[in-house]
């Protein structure tokens, strides 16, 4: 039960440390505000350094085996082969550039699909990496070493780490039928995407492979059933990706 509730510790760490005694400066102020961004990164960094180099400690093996079992350096991961790393990290690219083929159509075709990028290292690259460091990395070395009965729990403490986001749309003074059907389909999504996650990672014995992958989720966000087009042939292809990307999203699944 102990490693169990460790995991936990670890799930919820990410959230303590965004809104754990905050500063009264920031309080109040949008997420997206420069001096908020700034300190989330520094609580969140410096949370992430620390359980990397104590969480090792704290299960079966030594810290060196350990760590390469994180997959945090490509050539020093349980694979112990740099090309099979590299060529892991190209699969993960593939799967995002197939699953979002539609959404890259779009893009192409005018139609931005993603939204304003002022956010963009927080996004596509902070989150990911430090999100995927903790509930894939940290969590599921501590879930394969000590408590592997827990694994097909994991993806939901992902979908629980963005709950809070309702909360601060209560905050902002959202009807509350909007925040439960936001927040229950952002529950579904990330769900699934802790499911895919741990799938790819566990395949691939790479964190940056789940990385890539978050980072693309990310950025283009829940395929689009629609696209602003007179054009039948567009229509028809935009279409087409949008199968072929979820048939390569179910054949990651249930692989």
């Amino acid at each position: 039960m102990i490693y169990e509730l460790l995991v936990l510790a670890i799930a919820a760490s990410y959230v303590l440390a965004i809104y754990a005694l905050q500063p009264a400066e920031i309080t109040h102020k949008d997420r997206n505000d420069p001096k908020v961004i700034t300190h989330r990164f520094k609580r969140v960094g410096s949370l992430c350094l620390v359980l990397l180099l104590v969480t090792p400690f704290c299960v079966k093996g030594t810290f060196p085996g350990n760590v390469r079992s994180i997959g945090l350096i490509p050539g020093f991961t349980d694979t112990f082969d740099f090309a099979v790393d590299a060529w892991n990290l190209w699969n993960a690219v593939s799967f995002i550039c197939i699953v979002f083929s539609s959404a890259i159509f779009q893009w192409l075709e005018g139609d931005d699909p993603c939204g304003d990028h002022s956010q963009f290292v927080r996004d596509y690259l902070f989150a990911p990496i430090t999100e995927e460091l903790l509930y894939r990395g940290l969590i599921l070395l501590v879930v394969r070493r000590e408590c592997p009965a827990f694994l097909p729990f994991t993806p939901f403490l992902f979908a629980f780490a963005h709950l809070h986001h309702g909360w601060r749309m209560h905050v902002a003074g959202v009807p509350i039928l909007s925040i439960l059907a936001t927040t229950g389909f952002q529950f579904a999504y990330t769900s699934l995407f802790g499911y895919l996650a741990n799938s790819i990672y566990l395949k691939s014995c790479n964190l940056w492979s789940a990385i890539i992958v978050h980072s693309g989720c990310n950025f283009f966000g829940f395929p689009s059933f629609a696209i602003e087009s007179n054009h039948l042939w567009t229509k028809v292809v935009y279409y087409g990706l949008l199968v072929i990307g979820f048939a390569r999203l179910y054949r990651e699944c249930v692989a």
